[in-house]
C-alpha cells in the first residue's frame, strides 16, 4: 500500500499544466499531521504563494504558459510597500497575506485554488474517467469521486481532509518526501 500510496501523492505532478500542485503538495508535506487533517481553500491557495515563494529567487519568469504564480508574487512585493522581497521568510509572507486588502490580489490568491486542490487529487483511474469532459465539469466529478474512492483527500465545500492513511504514510516519511518534492521542482522548472 505504501508504494501506491506514494505514486497517487505524485501521481499528478506528471503533468505540466501548472506549478501549482507541486507547490500545494509541498505545503500539505509539510504540514500534514495526525492532529492537523483538514484545511481550507483560503489555507491552501496562501500556502502555495509561501511556498512559490521559497523558490522565487530563482524564478527566471513564469513557470509555464498558464501559471500566474511568479507574477503574482512580484504584484504582491510591489503591494508591500517594502516589507516583502524576493528573500522574505515564510513567516513574513504569511503575515503580509493575512493584512492584505487589495481585492484584485485577494482574487488571484484565490484563484489558485480553481483547479490545484481537485488535479492533485487524481490517480490514473479517475484520470481515465475524466478524459475528454471539459475543465469546467471535472472539479464538481473530482469532488464527488473523492468521496468514494481511497485518494489523498476528500474534498468538501472550500475544504479538503486528508485520508488517513495517507497521513500517517506522510508523518512516516515527511523528510524524504519533501526532499523527492523539492527535487521534482528544482528539475521540471530548469530554470530554478
Amino acid at each position: 500500500m505504501s508504494d501506491s500510496i506514494r505514486d497517487n501523492l505524485f501521481y499528478a505532478l506528471k503533468y505540466r499544466s501548472s506549478s501549482y500542485k507541486c507547490f500545494l503538495l509541498l505545503f500539505l508535506l509539510k504540514r500534514v499531521s495526525n492532529d492537523r487533517r483538514s484545511f481550507s481553500f483560503d489555507e491552501l491557495s496562501k500556502g502555495i504563494v509561501v511556498e512559490a515563494w521559497n523558490y522565487l529567487p530563482a524564478f527566471n519568469g513564469p513557470l509555464t504558459k498558464v501559471d500566474d504564480i511568479f507574477d503574482l508574487c512580484l504584484d504582491l512585493i510591489d503591494k508591500s510597500n517594502n516589507m516583502l522581497t524576493a528573500f522574505s521568510s515564510e513567516g513574513q509572507v504569511n503575515r503580509f497575506l493575512e493584512m492584505i486588502d487589495d481585492v484584485r490580489l485577494v482574487k488571484r490568491i484565490h484563484n489558485l485554488c480553481l483547479y490545484a486542490p481537485y488535479r492533485l487529487d487524481t490517480n490514473n483511474t479517475i484520470s481515465e474517467f475524466l478524459h475528454g469532459i471539459p475543465d469546467r465539469k471535472k472539479n464538481k466529478i473530482i469532488k464527488e469521486l473523492s468521496h468514494h474512492y481511497d485518494l489523498f483527500y476528500v474534498i468538501n465545500e472550500k475544504e479538503i481532509v486528508i485520508n488517513l492513511e495517507y497521513v500517517n504514510y506522510i508523518v512516516r516519511n515527511r523528510f524524504s518526501l519533501i526532499e523527492d518534492t523539492k527535487t521534482f521542482i528544482e528539475e521540471r522548472y530548469a530554470n530554478i
